[in-house]
């Protein structure tokens, strides 16, 4: 005997939209570092200075930020100054005074 499980269809189209707005924001998450050090390269300082506090006040691990900053690096034509770039966006990063949101990168995982 086979049972049919019958889902109401807004109860599927909520999971659907649910499960699609997780993947959406995780993979946002994702480009943050890619888009800071992509602001900071194309001299956007105002809006680098207002993503960047954003970005700062919550935690990220090293490793994550390492990989995005090697992604970035990787894409481009001028890895050398891709590479400063990078290291003049850590320091940045590391410059954020905690109450404006301070706190990254941090070595949690």
């Amino acid at each position: 005997m086979t049972t049919t499980l019958r889902l109401p269809v807004t109860l599927v189209l909520t999971l659907t939209t649910a499960l699609a707005l997780v993947a959406g924001a995780s993979a946002q998450r994702r480009s943050e570092p890619e888009e800071l050090l992509s602001l900071y390269d194309r001299g956007v300082y105002e809006l680098f200075d207002e993503r960047l506090r954003a970005f700062a006040a919550a935690p990220i691990s090293v490793e994550t930020f390492t990989r995005a900053a090697d992604r970035w690096i990787g894409s481009g034509s001028s890895s050398t100054r891709r590479r400063l770039v990078a290291a003049a966006v850590t320091v940045e990063l590391a410059a954020v005074p905690p109450s404006l949101g301070g706190s990254r990168p941090s070595n949690r995982r």
